[in-house]
Parts: C-alpha cells; sequence; structure tokens
C-alpha cells in the first residue's frame, strides 16, 4: 500500500505516473489546498492499473495530464477517483488523448461541489467489455465537459448522474455505442439548474440505454437520433417527468433505423420536429403522453 498527499502550495511534474500499478497492490494520492501536479506531454495518468487506485483532487489543487488518463484500466482493478470544491480541476491537455473511465476496470467518479474536469477530445466511459462506470457530477458550479464525444458507454456499463445544479457540457453524445453483451448506458439529470448541453449529435446506438431527465432537470441537444444502427432491437428510451423538466431536443429522429420511445411525464418536451420511423426498416417507435 502506498500514500502520499501533497499540500499547502506543492508544485509537482512527473511523467507517466500509475496509482495502483501491480495486482493487489493499493495506491492513494490526495491533492490538496492548490497543489498542483502537472505531467509531461504525452504522459499518462494511470489510476488503477492492475491493482486498486484512489485520487483525490480538493481545496483548489489542479491535475494537468499531458497524455490520457485511464481510470480502472485493467480488467482486475478498481478506481476511486474524486474532484472536489471550487477552483479544483482536472485537465487533459492534448487533442489527441482522451479520458478513459474505465477502460476494463471498475470506476467510481465523483465531481462535485464546484470542481471541474475537462477532456480536449473525449470521454470514453466504460471502454471495453468488462468495464464498469459510476459517474456523479454533483452541486452547483461543477461541470464536466469534452471537445468532442462522450460515450456513455462505448462498450461496458456505464451510469452518469448530473444533479443539483451541476452541468455535463459536450459537443456530442453516443449512449451504448459499443454492441457487446455488457452494454448499457443510463443517463439521468436531476434537481433545478441541473443540466447536459450537447452542442451537436445525441445518438441512441447499439443497445439498452435510458435517460431521464427529472425534478427541474434540462437537457438539451441540437439533433436527436434514436436506434440510429440497423440490426440492432433494444431498449432505448427518452423519459422527461416532473414540472419543470425539460428536453429541448431539437430535430428528433426517433426510430432512425430501428426502435426507440419517448415518454413525457410532467415535464415539458420541445423539438423542431419529428420524423418517427425516418427508415423503411425501423421497428416499433413511439412518443407516450
Amino acid at each position: 500500500v502506498g500514500a502520499v498527499t501533497f499540500t499547502t502550495g506543492a508544485v509537482i511534474t512527473t511523467g507517466i505516473a500509475y496509482i495502483g500499478d501491480d495486482a493487489g497492490s493499493s495506491g492513494n494520492v490526495v491533492l490538496e489546498d492548490t497543489a498542483t501536479w502537472t505531467m509531461g506531454d504525452s504522459k499518462n495518468l494511470y489510476v488503477g492499473n492492475i491493482g486498486n487506485g484512489s485520487l483525490v483532487i480538493k481545496g483548489g489543487a489542479d491535475l494537468v495530464v499531458g497524455g490520457h488518463a485511464y481510470l480502472g484500466h485493467n480488467s482486475a482493478s478498481t478506481s476511486y477517483v474524486e474532484v472536489t470544491g471550487s477552483g479544483s480541476t482536472m485537465t487533459l491537455t492534448r487533442t489527441d488523448r482522451d479520458i478513459y473511465g474505465s477502460n476494463d476496470g471498475d470506476l467510481r467518479m465523483v465531481v462535485s461541489d464546484g470542481a471541474y474536469v475537462f477532456s480536449n477530445r473525449h470521454i470514453r466511459f466504460g471502454d471495453n467489455n468488462l468495464a464498469s462506470t459510476n459517474i456523479l457530477i454533483d452541486g452547483a458550479g461543477t461541470e464536466f465537459a469534452t471537445r468532442e464525444i462522450a460515450y456513455i458507454p462505448v462498450n461496458g456499463s456505464t451510469e452518469v448522474v448530473v444533479q443539483n445544479g451541476a452541468v455535463l457540457d459536450v459537443d456530442d453524445v453516443h449512449m451504448a455505442n459499443g454492441n457487446n453483451t455488457n452494454t448499457q448506458g443510463r443517463l439521468i439529470v436531476r434537481g433545478a439548474g441541473s443540466r447536459v448541453e450537447i452542442n451537436n449529435y445525441f445518438r441512441f446506438r447499439h443497445l439498452d440505454c435510458w435517460v431521464v431527465v427529472e425534478d427541474g432537470g434540462y437537457l438539451e441537444a441540437k439533433y436527436t437520433w434514436m436506434g440510429d444502427v440497423n440490426g440492432y432491437t433494444a431498449d432505448r428510451h427518452l423519459t422527461v417527468r416532473d414540472e419543470g423538466s425539460i428536453i429541448d431536443a431539437g430535430n428528433v429522429y426517433l426510430g432512425y433505423h430501428e426502435n426507440a420511445t419517448i415518454y413525457v411525464e410532467g415535464g415539458e418536451f420541445i423539438a423542431n420536429y419529428i420524423d418517427a420511423g425516418f427508415q423503411s426498416s425501423a421497428q416499433t417507435t413511439a412518443i407516450q403522453l
């Protein structure tokens, strides 16, 4: 077991970093009180490589990663990552590097209380078939952002919850992007001031995926494609419920190739237009009020 705390304005510069590298190992790193850790250009971060890793960033501390961030890298690994408190940040700087959360292991990640996480390309939740990922984005002033695509998930199982005034800000969202047997994605937007802002495409792809906006939450997209891969029948649900909850879905293609359902249960659903059963091969499509 290895543990280290960087505190009170400490400045750390490293290359590649492993927290919980080998099988059976446990690593714990805490950045706090305006400490700054910068990893060199193209240098990767591994939190839970084969072992168990924990990374906590709090009290206005900053982590800058010059490569990929692998959070729960291999199938035997577990990873816990927390970024919390106003001014606390985790940033990936390169436009050709991604957050893998998780790659093949188990990940619990919490971004809360005014913290900020940014990937300069993709966020690949649940990247491989064995990956299991739980993400909580919580509290006013908290933001998790990416310049390009958030995969929920790529191939594994992922739940993302945005609540209590937090924001998820992305260019595109791909729900259930892969076609492995474990692929399952869930996105929940809960509470007044909580927002998911999708600047372009919101795509419900291969297998089971559910999106719920409730208790005054808000989700917007420019284009919403539900069931957009031919040949994959699955549960694809988009639900808005409770007074004050809003989904502004832009141009909606419901059942673009395969089955999909929209549920409006007390909230407000807005679309520029809806094309239900867009392709001739589309299966069951419905809007249930």
